[in-house]
């Protein structure tokens, strides 16, 4: 049988550490010393033990110990395989190895979890392990906390524009100390002024007209990067985009450090510890490390949002047909679009990978990536599936079918009008004998019961309104049906992506919130399926109203899906 060696490193600065090479020697000679002669180790490599799903190693090598062909895993320490919070991680590692018969050894035990001692003191190790990390974490917030005091946690970050970064002996210690570098200074307070007036793209490209006010590269290392992507010798380089914006939303400039951000709001953070999870936006005053007034500050703040407002993310036209709505099947996060991959006609062909993935490596995802063309693929016939033709033609029958010569409606109508002719003949009556009526309280009766009547006569008349608009509805409703029925015909769909592309990605985001697909191999070919969908609001309301032959609703739903009837 095969021993497994499992070492975990929790950041990536203990990637290659002392302690890494000790396992490196250590526990392979631990699972020979223990009768395993094959042995196999496995890094996992700048993970927290919190969360097993992030944990892609692990989660294979328990895969491995389910069909049975590892007998053995061994770790420098019990509680390195699992601390998360509610103890349920430790519970599915026992349990994977306790069916297979598979032991878990570290240098102080072997843990045979079919034996109850040894299942009882796992469980010890794993509440051990908990303990342990909230202590760790405890100390850590504490000197977070007293440096972010201190220092305001900037010297942590890379070198920000209009500071400057220097070592200074403070109680005779080294300590890294900020400073407002004035020339700097000088031009993010026009960008704050420009900002207010233009976007952060056009701020952007007046800065860039003067090379003498490009952004300086301070760090060294992107130095050569500059150079030779932007000519000169690296120590400038032209603003982009999100140098602008990063700017105009860091509230240092206005005096006030911002750290422990939670993890939804930065591109690239690491996934963070749920014990930490109350420590959110701790603010330190530092008004010495101000550039720009509150007041103006503020005032970029709502320059940026009303843009945002303006033009939101669904409503911007992207090359890309899937772009905002395609999600990753993993992680379920956002995907991006590139043309980086080259088919046999060295022609660049439009893809899709995981955001996050890119972004913060297999800690987070262990990678997607697919193309646009395969993507399309599958799309299709499920999106003609919604709406399919025959379905749609059933509807627009049951429609007409209740066009006003349905049996129950010729009856309700000849009961509407036979009351109605009824009451108005009663009214008549009442009025005659009015003429010849001279008790006084006789007369005011009968005007009440005419009164009576007329009100009668009033619903009567709104019910014969109702059905006269539902016939109506009813005919608008097959109108609406038959120009969805075309959706459902995949080769036009197939024709509006090749030669009406903007068309079908109008289509796309009007039905899908977003769309998650997987991909397969059929043979050689390589194919995707839809596996889970959020349908818009309003579609799913169409949806709704055509399962449901709702006349009613197909045109509520249709009134506010304008897109979807050009599409059709």
């Amino acid at each position: 049988m095969i021993a497994a060696c499992y070492h975990r490193n929790s950041t990536a600065g203990q990637i290659g550490n002392y302690s890494q090479q000790e396992a490196q020697r250590r526990l392979p000679e631990l699972a020979r010393s223990h009768g395993f002669p094959q042995v196999e180790f496995h890094l996992e490599a700048g993970v927290s033990g919190e969360e097993l799903h992030n944990r892609p190693v692990l989660q294979a090598l328990l895969h491995r110990i389910e069909r049975g062909e590892i007998g053995a895993l061994i770790c420098q320490d019990h509680t390195r395989l699992a601390r998360d919070r509610d103890l349920i991680d430790g519970q599915l590692i026992k349990q994977v190895c306790r069916k297979a018969g598979c032991l878990i050894i570290d240098e102080q035990k072997v843990y045979d979890l079919r034996i109850d001692a040894d299942d009882l003191t796992s469980d010890v190790q794993f509440l051990g392990a908990k303990i342990q990390k909230r202590q760790n974490l405890r100390g850590i917030v504490r000197g977070l906390e007293e440096e972010a005091r201190q220092t305001g946690m900037v010297t942590r970050r890379r070198e920000m524009f209009g500071y400057d970064r220097h070592t200074e002996l403070v109680d005779g210690k080294a300590r890294r100390v900020q400073s407002i570098n004035l020339k700097e200074a000088e031009l993010v307070r026009r960008i704050y002024e420009l900002v207010l007036e233009h976007g952060p793209r056009e701020v952007a490209s007046i800065l860039n007209a003067d090379p003498s006010v490009w952004r300086p590269v301070k760090e060294a290392k992107q130095r050569v990067k500059a150079a030779a992507r932007y000519g000169g010798d690296g120590t400038s380089r032209p603003w982009w985009n999100q140098d602008i914006r990063e700017i105009c939303t860091n509230p240092l400039y206005r005096g006030v450090a911002l750290w422990a951000k939670p993890e939804n709001e930065r591109r690239g953070q690491r996934p963070r510890s749920d014990l930490m999870a109350h420590v959110n936006n701790v603010t330190v005053e530092h008004p010495e490390l101000a550039i720009v007034q509150s007041d103006l500050w503020h005032q970029a703040q709502q320059a940026l949002a009303s843009r945002a407002a303006r033009f939101t993310r669904r409503g911007v036209r992207s090359s890309y047909l899937y772009s905002g709505i395609l999600r990753c099947p993993k992680c379920h996060g956002t995907t991006s679009g590139l043309r980086a991959t080259h088919n046999r006609h060295g022609l660049r062909l439009p893809t899709y990978r995981c955001t996050q993935w890119a972004a913060r490596g297999k800690a987070v995802c262990t990678g997607f990536n697919i193309r646009e063309r395969v993507v399309t693929a599958g799309v299709l016939p499920y999106l003609a599936n919604l709406l399919p033709r025959a379905e749609i033609e059933d509807a627009i029958a049951t429609a007409l079918s209740s066009d006003g010569r349905s049996e129950l409606e010729r009856r309700q109508r000849a009961h509407r009008t036979h009351a109605m002719a009824e009451v108005q003949q009663r009214i008549d009556n009442l009025r005659m004998s009015l003429e010849v009526t001279s008790d006084r309280d006789e007369h005011i009766r009968k005007e009440a019961r005419i009164a009576r009547l007329k009100e009668e006569m009033v619903n009567h008349g709104e019910a014969l309104g109702q059905l006269d608009s539902r016939r109506a509805n009813h005919r608008s409703a097959a109108a609406i049906l038959d120009s969805l029925g075309k959706i459902g015909d995949v080769a036009m769909l197939d024709q509006m992506v090749r030669h009406q592309p903007q068309l079908f990605q109008l289509l796309a985001r009007t039905v899908f919130q977003s769309l998650t697909v997987e991909g397969f191999h059929i043979g050689r070919k390589y194919s995707c399926r839809v596996v889970a969908v959020d349908y818009t609001d309003s579609f799913a309301v169409l949806l709704a109203a055509v399962n449901h032959r709702d006349a009613a609703g197909i045109l509520a739903a249709s009134e506010q899906l304008p897109q979807l009837m050009v599409s059709a």
